[in-house]
């Protein structure tokens, strides 16, 4: 999806133009659990709820429809072009970005017109198609949800969040006080294998 061609359609048209072959009961299963209608992205639980069906049944067709999509989109230009863009935002930052980040930068990168929420639950099917990105997503609520490239990556941004917390806990927090957060943060960082 070259900047040009993201302005002039969106994100959504293009979506809606990849979903156009789907089974008429796949759509509307894609559509509900990666909120691509402007709501909620929602649960198996939900959506088998919605269409009388098991959420095993809603998981299958999510499966099936998503697989197909790959194979669909595989060598298309349009997501090639996601896929290198998700990717260099990704490497400037390390190989992890907050989600919240990550949307924002490709919504910017791409010229997207389309209301935030609505490019980040279209953003992340297409992010879920490309293979390019991971999301992790912490039920426990203590991480906020992220991309990363690879599991290093996201390894090593975690070891990096949890030796900077530590340097809090020790009493670090005074360097921070003082003005020499940079210091602190760099030596976490190095300990840590984070580039920074």
């Amino acid at each position: 999806m070259n900047r040009t061609a993201a302005k002039a359609s969106g994100i959504t048209a293009f979506v809606r133009d990849l979903l156009a072959p789907l089974e008429a009961r796949e759509r509307p299963v894609i559509s509900a659990r990666y909120g691509l209608t402007g709501a909620e992205p929602e649960t198996l639980q939900a959506i088998g709820d919605h269409f009388r069906i098991t959420r095993e049944r809603v998981r299958q067709l999510e499966a099936g429809s998503l697989k197909a999509l790959r194979a669909r989109s595989s060598g298309g230009s349009a997501l090639a072009s996601f896929t290198r863009t998700t990717e260099r935002l990704l490497k400037e930052s390390g190989g992890v970005q907050t989600e919240a980040a990550l949307m924002d930068g490709l919504k910017k990168a791409l010229g997207d017109q389309s209301l935030a929420a609505v490019f980040a639950n279209h953003a992340t099917l297409l992010l879920e198609l490309s293979g390019a990105a991971r999301r992790f997503v912490d039920s426990a609520g203590v991480w906020h949800p992220h991309w990363y490239l690879s599991e290093t990556h996201r390894k090593r941004a975690h070891e990096f969040v949890r030796k900077a917390a530590a340097a809090f806990a020790r009493g670090r927090s005074e360097a921070f006080a003082a003005g020499e957060s940079g210091r602190v943060l760099a030596t976490v960082a190095k300990t840590a294998g984070v580039p920074l």
